[in-house]
């Protein structure tokens, strides 16, 4: 057929010539051009005879001849019948007409569009007028020559059939050059069966390939859409077409064969290969002989065919290679992934039904008889170091037989079928170990099993059914273990002797695995049998002292859900915590010391988990862990489409916790909701809260829905809703409260706000909160600004806070009180003797360095104080600043508290042989220095300084005004100065207080001058009333190892007169009584003594006195007291004393 289509070309050719050259002599001749009438019939006769189809030029036909000869023609069309065969829109040629005498075609350029070869029947089927068979026909004119100087074709389409597919390549644009006796050179734009191509080409000259001088040479380098082609072969045109050509390619995956080609072909990824194509239309067979490439992870070498006249079409061949990454081809379903790229660990956990799912369904596209040979497989999971077998695909079936390969020092030998049958697929085959170790088993940890080697070791096996669900089994395996014994693990050992498991119709096979971990006994039971057309396996473990049972009931009906329970009596977790914490060695590295994990090895990609369906159902007798008890925790559910949903029961302390729990997996991430409800807990039994003994709750309800791809996206994206109703709770004793009850709370947490409420009381006293706040998603986000509010009534009390962090960090608040005056119930936490309304409003900024409060204002009924402070963390040593301004000070808002009455003391008195009386208290404690030493302590490193000055009223009375600068330092305290100045009079006072160890010292100074105690006394007591006038002069100093020794090492002096008004002489009794008992516990100088058995004193005036100091006589009005005490080591060695009353004058 070949050497026809030749003959024709030859013959049209040289007809062509005939016709041009008679055209030329009668051109030259008139000098006109030849008009397209005149010659148009003669053309389409003869061609259309020589081409054995009907031939027509429908269109323009111009003919200019000269020296270089133009032809344009439009709208040609060869055809059968009315079945075009090929057609052309424009062509235009210039032709050398003085080549023609030579038997040259040489055209100068030829441009032309619009042409399809829609078949090469054209071509074929045509009258040579003479034997095809002819050689001497064939080859005559052999030294016709053709040459293009230039050549542009543009859209215009080549359509052929091969391996009974149809084929077209577009032709967007081919442009190139054919010199005489030089070889074609073209750049090809266009599509191959709708893939884009970009193509150099290079053929050998024209003239060899009408001239019959075949096959064809010829190169292209280029793209395939994104496919890289280097191709240099030898090309057979005309029918049959063959073409053998070495290549390489670079290919992102197998796409483009399956596109060209209609192969079912799985992608394996990333493609870069060399070898040898051949293809034969003859026989409709692709070979790819001298292979070496790699696809995906894996690399291949060999030879192999594929007969496309096969249905379906059969690959046949060797293959081998050094690793072969079965995943690659099947780890995914549908479709081409040209595109798609892999990293350098490919995951090998996909679903075992999915692969024998994709393989069978293979087999319906594609068939298979080759030889493979790899030094390394993986598939599912399961690495095996060398593979040898014979592949067979059919449709339907896939099949591995002979297959042997190793694992490690372990050999194997058998044979795997896969089928899809109507009723699911099915897998079958049998494997034979010679010595299995199990250190090469593909499971986790196997490395630890050196020593452990399964003997005389066969399974065989045949799962059927539905996505493999259905099991049944025709025969089971035998392991036999050589030295009896093996070590799982740290401190794992198991004497496992021989364990047998059997399937046969009627009989039950049952297993016994015994051994120890930590010296805790471990054991494992387990049967395995048929009934019912279910496969049921149960499982009893026990370890710890807890003994489990697992089990799993497998229907062979496909419209039946597996089922899989757990059933315990007692699990004790802190016995399994126990164990594990004991099972940590001692030389574990310490994870800090560890080498970091390149970001290449560890994949944090999210993945969808995938479950099967299945019916849980559970029980646990009785729960026991950290110091709680659940008896009994029961569970039901089912997993189906991929989600968990799960009812929960648990008993706890006596109270009944009902839930609901629902896990979903899918591309978006997981989602879980949980309902939880309970009702009259009592807290102390549910969490042994001896120190809450009253506090229960009557009902609770909390709800909770979150989702998200990892666990900050899940907190994130968590929706709360929690309802407690009537709880009752006692308070701690750090809170100036003492029971919280909550009629209702309600606790809210999503994405729109974080929302508190409660509705109760405190103490009696009605409580109404809200606290409202910004999104976790926000509050999660340290770097994003969210608000916070909170209003809330207590009593009649109002409280408000509201405010937000800013974008550096710093909490910005405004903050404020207000409330009713003392007649009504105060709050927990005000202040609980102001007798006015109250109103404060400040502003409030907090960081991990400082706190400040400012522009604080508290107004109490006609008196206002402003407070500024400041906290600040950063120095060496914290220090705090406060200051209160109070401009106005009105004593009718604020009621002080009312003073304890004097306690009666026990007076030890004695005389000593010179007379002297000494009187000294019982009590043993300093309250005001103990507390000072307490907060020195508890703030070694932290210092305090407060500046007050205050403006007294009385009413519309100014009384004057107080300054007090108080301040800490790493010694002890500092006042300096506390002093008020009055209308009448002044007092000033200093005092330091050194608490540093191992000898404490105390200094304090004080100065009055006219000084009207009685305008001040209102700070100091509700009840005080007392008035008059006061001069003051004192030092003193005292030190000691403790405090309550420093005042028995007194020194200094006092110089004090007061002139009370309207003092009754019964108060300055008890005050001289008290005073005396602690300021001067040995008073000198006193005439006279006292009998030791009466108490009855001698001396002119001494029993008048002691009589007017034990309040003895009464009624009396005290005129004036001057004292002029002075104090060495405690005792009191140079005094004056002066009472002067209406009823007498005592000189000491």
């Amino acid at each position: 057929m070949a050497t026809r289509a030749l003959i024709v070309l030859k013959r049209v050719g040289l007809g062509v010539l005939v016709l041009i050259g008679a055209l030329l002599v009668l051109g030259l001749t008139i000098g006109i051009p030849v008009p397209g009438w005149l010659v148009r019939d003669d053309i389409e006769s003869a061609l259309s005879q020589i081409l054995n189809h009907d031939f027509s030029l429908d269109g323009d036909l111009s003919i200019r001849l000269s020296p270089n000869t133009r032809v344009h023609v439009t709208n040609v069309r060869i055809a059968d019948g009315a079945t075009d065969l090929v057609t052309a829109e424009t062509i235009t040629a210039s032709i050398k007409v003085s080549r023609l005498f030579s038997q040259e075609i040489v055209v100068n350029d030829l441009t032309a569009s619009g042409i399809h070869i829609l078949s090469f029947d054209a071509f074929t089927d045509v009258d040579t007028g003479g034997d095809e068979t002819d050689e001497t026909t064939a080859t005559e004119d052999d030294d016709v020559k053709l040459a293009f100087n230039t050549f542009t074709i543009r859209d215009s389409s080549l359509n052929w059939e091969l391996a009974g597919n149809d084929w077209r390549l577009d032709i967007g644009e081919l442009t190139g050059t054919a010199p005489l006796g030089q070889k074609l050179q073209g750049t090809l734009t266009g599509a191959l069966r709708g893939l884009p191509v970009n193509m150099d080409l290079k053929t050998d000259e024209l003239t060899p390939l009408i001239n019959e001088r075949l096959p064809w040479p010829f190169s292209a380098q280029g793209t395939v859409a994104q496919t890289v082609v280097d191709a240099n072969g030898e090309l057979q045109l005309f029918s049959p077409f063959k073409m053998q050509t070495a290549f390489t390619l670079d290919a992102p995956g197998i796409g483009i064969f399956n596109h060209l080609f209609e192969l079912p072909l799985p992608d394996p990824g990333k493609i870069n290969v060399r070898g040898t194509f051949g293809f034969d239309d003859a026989t409709q067979t692709l070979s790819f002989s001298d292979l070496d490439g790699t696809a995906g992870h894996s690399d291949f070498r060999g030879d192999l065919k594929v007969d496309l006249a096969a249905n379906p079409p059969i690959i046949m061949g060797v293959l081998e290679g050094n690793r072969f990454v079965a995943d690659d081809w099947f780890g995914t379903s549908g479709g081409t992934k040209t595109d798609q790229t892999r990293d350098d660990n490919p995951d090998s956990g996909f679903d075992l039904d999915d692969i024998i799912a994709q393989a069978t369904d293979l087999t319906r596209d594609l068939g298979v008889e080759a030889d493979l040979s790899f030094g390394n497989l993986d598939f599912a999971g399961i690495r095996l170091d060398t593979v040898d077998t014979h592949l067979s695909m059919i449709p339907g079936r896939l099949a591995a037989k002979p297959l042997s390969f190793a694992m490690g020092t372990s050999r194997a030998s058998g044979d795997i079928a896969l089928a899809a049958q109507a009723d699911g697929h099915s897998i079958e085959g049998q494997i034979t170990f010679d010595a299995l170790a199990l250190k090469d088993l593909p499971v986790p940890d196997a490395s630890v099993l050196p020593e452990a080697v399964l003997d005389d070791t066969r399974l065989a096996f045949k799962l059927r059914g539905n996505d493999l669900k259905d099991v049944y089994a025709r025969s089971g395996w035998k392991l036999k273990t050589g030295a009896g014994s093996l070590r799982l693990g740290d401190g794992f050992e198991v004497d496992i002797g021989t364990v047998a498991v059997t399937k046969e119709p009627g009989q039950m096979s049952e297993f016994y695995v015994s051994g120890a971990w930590k010296q805790h006994p471990a054991h494992i039971s387990g049967k395995l049998y048929w009934a019912d057309q279910e496969l049921r396996v149960i499982v009893e473990p026990e370890l710890f002292g807890n003994k489990l049972r697992i089990s799993y009931i497998q229907p062979v009906a496909a419209d039946r859900i597996p089922e899989l329970s757990f059933d315990a009596q007692l699990v004790d977790l802190d016995a399994v915590l126990e164990a594990l914490a004991a099972s940590k060695k001692e030389n574990d590295p310490d994870p800090s010391e560890l080498p970091p994990v390149a970001d290449d090895e560890t994949d944090t990609s999210y993945k969808a988990l995938k479950l099967p369906n299945f019916d849980l159902r559970g029980e646990i007798g009785e729960l026991r862990g950290r110091d709680i008890t659940i008896k009994p925790l029961i569970w039901t559910g089912a997993i189906r489409d991929n989600v968990l949903n799960m009812d929960v029961a648990a008993t706890l302390s006596g109270y009944q916790f009902l839930g609901n729990l629902e896990v979903a997996s899918g591309d978006a991430g997981f989602r879980v909701d949980l309902g939880f409800e309970a009702q009259g807990i009592a807290l102390p039994e549910l969490l042994g809260m001896d120190d809450v003994p009253d506090a229960q709750i009557g009902k609770a309800l909390i709800e909770l829905s979150s989702s998200g791809r990892d666990f900050p996206e899940l907190l994130v994206n968590a929706e709360l809703g929690a309802e407690l109703y009537r709880v009752d709770l006692p308070l701690p004793e750090s809170i100036p409260a003492q029971h919280l009850y909550l009629d209702e709370g309600i606790l809210q947490m999503g994405e729109s706000a974080v929302y508190l409420a409660m509705r109760g009381n405190v103490d009696g006293l009605p409580l109404d909160a809200r606290l409202v706040s910004a999104p976790l998603s926000t509050i999660v986000d340290k770097r994003t600004v969210f608000p916070l509010a909170f209003h809330g009534t207590i009593g009649g009390h109002q409280y408000h806070l509201v405010g937000s962090p800013d974008e550096a960090g710093v909490i910005q608040l405004d903050v404020g009180a207000s409330g009713p005056s003392l007649d009504a119930p105060a709050a927990p936490g005000t202040i609980p003797w102001l007798t006015s309304p109250y109103e404060m409003k400040g502003h409030v900024e907090w960081s991990e360095d400082y706190l400040l409060v400012k522009d604080l204002r508290l107004t109490v009924g006609t008196s206002q104080i402003d407070i500024d402070a400041t906290y600040d963390t950063a120095p060496e040593r914290p220090k705090l600043v406060l200051s209160i301004m109070i401009p106005r000070w009105d004593l009718d808002d604020f009621a002080l508290p009312v003073s304890p009455a004097v306690s009666e003391e026990v007076l030890d008195q004695s005389v000593d042989g010179e007379g002297t009386i000494t009187v000294q208290t019982s009590g043993t404690e300093a309250p005001l220095m103990t507390a000072l030493q307490n907060l020195h302590e508890k703030m070694p490193d932290f210092d305090f300084q407060v500046v007050l000055i205050a403006e007294l009223y009385d009413g519309p009375h100014d009384l004057g005004h107080v300054i007090l600068v108080l301040e800490s330092t790493p010694e002890g305290f500092l006042v300096d100065p506390l002093a008020f100045y009055l209308p009448e009079g002044k007092l000033e006072l200093t005092a330091n207080l050194d608490l540093t160890p191992p000898f404490f010292m105390a200094s304090l100074t004080a100065k009055a001058n006219s000084f009207d105690y009685g305008m001040i006394m209102p700070l100091l007591s509700t009840d005080a009333s007392a008035q008059g006038m006061l001069d003051l002069d004192a030092k003193v100093w005292m030190s000691g190892p403790t405090i309550l020794d420093m005042r028995n090492n007194l020194n200094g002096y006092v110089d004090v007169a007061v002139w009370p008004t309207g003092l009754s002489s019964e108060i300055i009794d008890a005050w001289t009584g008290s005073i005396f008992q602690i300021l001067m516990p040995v008073v000198e100088g006193v005439t006279g003594a006292v009998d030791k058995a009466t108490g009855t004193g001698v001396g002119e005036g001494t029993q008048s006195a002691l009589d007017n100091l034990a309040g003895h006589q009464r009624g009396s009005v005290l005129n004036c007291i001057v004292m002029h005490p002075r104090f060495e080591h405690g005792v009191m060695t140079d005094d004056t004393l002066l009472l002067d009353t209406t009823g007498s004058v005592v000189h000491g």
